[in-house]
């Protein structure tokens, strides 16, 4: 149940990041498709995931103790 609604709010940001990309490739580009769009496109895809990723891991990764104290 969890994974289906984290799924669910990952597809709704990537909906929503997507058509604002699409949106602006169109009012600058003119509807030029070029490398840059593309990886535009690519980010949005990519970026939730990363950020998820990220967070798992500062979460969940043990903190190394310093004998020397706080920095």
């Amino acid at each position: 149940m969890l994974l289906t609604i984290l799924l669910a709010f990952y597809a709704l940001v990537v909906i929503i990041f997507l058509d604002n990309t699409l949106r602006e490739g169109e009012t600058i580009g003119a509807g030029r498709w070029d490398a840059m769009r593309f990886l535009g496109l690519g980010a949005c895809l990519a970026w939730p995931v990363l950020l998820a990723y990220t967070i798992v891991i500062a979460r969940f990764r043990p903190v190394p103790q310093s004998s020397r104290g706080i920095l």
